[in-house]
């Protein structure tokens, strides 16, 4: 069923450090994971690159099924599922995501890098995932279980329902850049249909869909966002600095970090917009990912 390698049983661990794994298929019919399938054990990803595996079913790269995998750096890249998580599908199993780049994934059902079970943890930091595409919802994440994004970018992602993010769970952005997304129907940037999607100092921004340019659904404002056309979305809660118009943003560039992303013009009106105690980690003070500016 796995044709990478697999992790089983709790306390099993696997580190794998500036290596490559590429090539591999699952051909699982319940089980997926083309490079690895964590089965409540523990993998770790410190660099390197995950690419160009496809499974038939869940996770074109990796699956976690009640266990945990977490990636340091490095890209996961080209991988394909022909269910959910072109890149990963956490399925009651809990990720961390710290100076990732997850680029080209795809999937036919949702999710076109990652997918979340209903059940399971997902933690993304100072990352960026651009240029995945899925057939159905969520280009870059379709979120059904508990997600939390800081200091990440999502670009050029397409999906037929939100082309960065579809979220049917629980969701929190701090300091996200959803820029240059596509969706065909709703939610170029965002689709909440359901769950609970907060957002702060956050830019949605040059986003595309038939319905919703830059979100669509509801998405809970905590304040000092740019929403450059929330036509398509009920925004509630705070909207205390929340701000409209064109960020000015430049193309995804290394600008002082670890990983892509986009830096603001200084004639950007994001530009020192955002709420200080909330502002990005000074990695990524050269982008808009919050939009205080640097």
């Amino acid at each position: 069923y796995v044709v990478g390698v697999c992790v089983r049983t709790t306390g099993a661990l696997l580190t794998i450090t500036d290596g490559a794994s590429s090539g591999n298929r699952s051909v699982g019919s319940i089980s997926g994971g083309g490079a690895l399938y964590i089965f409540q054990g523990q993998a770790v990803q410190n660099g390197g690159e995950i690419s160009g595996n496809t499974a038939v079913n869940f996770g074109g790269a990796i699956e976690v099924r009640m266990g945990s995998f977490q990636m340091n750096g490095g890209t996961i890249s080209g991988n394909s599922a022909g269910n959910w998580g072109g890149a990963i599908y956490n399925d009651q199993g809990t990720i961390t995501i710290t100076n990732g780049t997850l680029t080209g994934n795809s999937s036919t059902l949702g999710g076109g890098a990652i997918a979340t079970g209903g059940s399971s943890k997902n933690t993304i930091n100072r990352s960026v995932l651009y240029s995945n595409n899925t057939n159905q919802n969520g280009g870059a994440i379709l979120n059904t279980g508990t997600l939390t994004l800081t200091s990440v970018t999502l670009s050029d992602n397409t999906a037929n329902n939100g082309g960065g993010l579809q979220n049917q769970g629980t969701g929190t952005l701090s300091n996200v850049t959803v820029y240059g997304n596509t969706a065909v129907t709703n939610g170029g940037g965002l689709n909440s249909s359901s769950g609970t999607l907060n957002v702060v100092n956050s830019s949605l921004a040059g986003n595309s869909a038939a319905g919703g340019p830059d979100c669509a659904g509801t998405i809970v404002s905590q304040g000092y966002n740019l929403i450059q056309d929330s036509s398509g979305c009920t925004v509630s809660g705070s909207t205390t600095g929340n701000i409209g118009g064109e960020p000015l943003l430049a193309a995804l560039a290394l600008n002082g970090g670890s990983t892509l992303n986009h830096a603001i013009d200084t004639d950007s009106p994001a530009l020192d917009a955002g709420e200080k105690a909330n502002s990005a980690e000074p990695e990524r003070r050269g982008d808009a990912s919050h939009i205080e500016g640097s």
